[in-house]
């Protein structure tokens, strides 16, 4: 198993040639406050762009629809508003977005 420092120097080579990484994150399974798994990018904002979160998609789902999102955002400069609907991410489905600003909080 890899150590914590190789885990962030691979995510940060990651990000050097992509312009972001994906992560994971796994619910506790001793702790109830725990209970949803989330994905969220990092390193969109080095680049004064939005992270993307994700939160109850199965990991491999999350990171293929995050990756696609972000190349949106850092390929194509992609601004997304609140309350947004796009029908071109899941066949069938329309994800909705909810943005949340750190000024807000």
């Amino acid at each position: 198993m890899p150590s914590m420092d190789e885990i962030l120097q691979q995510q940060v080579e990651i990000i050097d040639r992509v312009g972001w990484s994906v992560v994971h994150v796994f619910p506790a399974p001793d702790d109830p406050a725990t209970d949803v798994a989330f994905t969220y990018t990092v390193g969109l904002t080095a680049h004064d762009y939005p992270e993307l979160v994700l939160a109850g998609l199965a990991p491999q789902i999350a990171q293929a629809l995050l990756n696609d999102l972000g190349r949106r955002v850092f390929d194509q400069a992609a601004q997304f508003s609140h309350g947004e609907r796009l029908s071109d991410v899941l066949a069938g489905y329309d994800a909705i977005i909810n943005g949340v600003h750190a000024g807000s909080l």
